[in-house]
């Protein structure tokens, strides 16, 4: 059941891995953007630090509460992860690019927007809407759904990429250095210390070994 488990976690954690920086990338304003898609790193060294610190808490159970209850505690990520989707907005870029023009589109004047006459989904409307706290018609809000559209307009103009794309010329070049950190980190071991590191620790003959796991998270 654990190696099951670790394939279902490994995925799920992929998968989160790829789509929160996307999402938060999307959503969140340029001033900010880069402070919380690197928060995202922080928050997961965090979390690792109160998994630690559960395990110690749990270290002198002589029953199956002492992996029931660190198991039990993800649950409780994973329900806020779920509930939450559940009342998270699409982001303003996703639903431009599927151009739902077919509903009903906000008209604001240029003079209000230092723009011409702007026709934006009310779906991305909405959504940038409630992200930003402001109304629909907000001169601020709706100049910043023109922007997304402009530059999803000047993708589709330069040519159409595919997935062999991302391996070519500058980016090929830019892919290969993240996944080449990536696998760099792995190849460092931490994820040995990460899972293993309290049983090696306590057979290498350390008198606390889940002190030393929480010190090394």
């Amino acid at each position: 059941m654990f190696v099951a488990g670790r394939f279902f976690a490994g995925l799920g954690v992929g998968l989160i891995s790829a789509m929160i920086p996307l999402y938060q990338s999307e959503t969140s304003p340029k001033w900010i953007r880069g402070t919380i898609v690197g928060a995202y790193q922080l928050a997961i060294t965090i979390g690792l630090f109160l998994a630690a610190i559960v395990n110690y808490s749990t270290r002198n159970r002589e029953d199956t509460g002492s992996y029931r209850i660190p198991i039990a505690v993800q649950f409780a990520w994973s329900i806020i992860i779920c509930v939450g989707l559940f009342f998270l907005p699409e982001t303003p870029r996703f639903l431009i690019k599927q151009e739902k023009y077919e509903e009903v589109s906000l008209h604001v004047p240029a003079t209000e927007t230092h723009c011409h006459m702007t026709d934006i989904p009310v779906q991305a409307a909405r959504s940038l809407a409630k992200l930003r706290r402001l109304d629909v018609d907000h001169p601020a809000l709706v100049e910043e759904l023109s922007e997304i559209r402009a530059n999803h307009q000047y993708e589709l103009s330069i040519s159409k990429a595919t997935y062999l794309d991302c391996f070519r010329g500058n980016i090929g070049k830019r892919l290969l250095t993240g996944c080449m950190l990536q696998g760099l980190q792995q190849l460092t071991g931490v994820n040995f210390i990460f899972y293993y590191g309290t049983a090696y620790f306590e057979r290498s003959g350390f008198q606390n070994p889940f002190i030393i796991q929480v010190i090394t998270k």
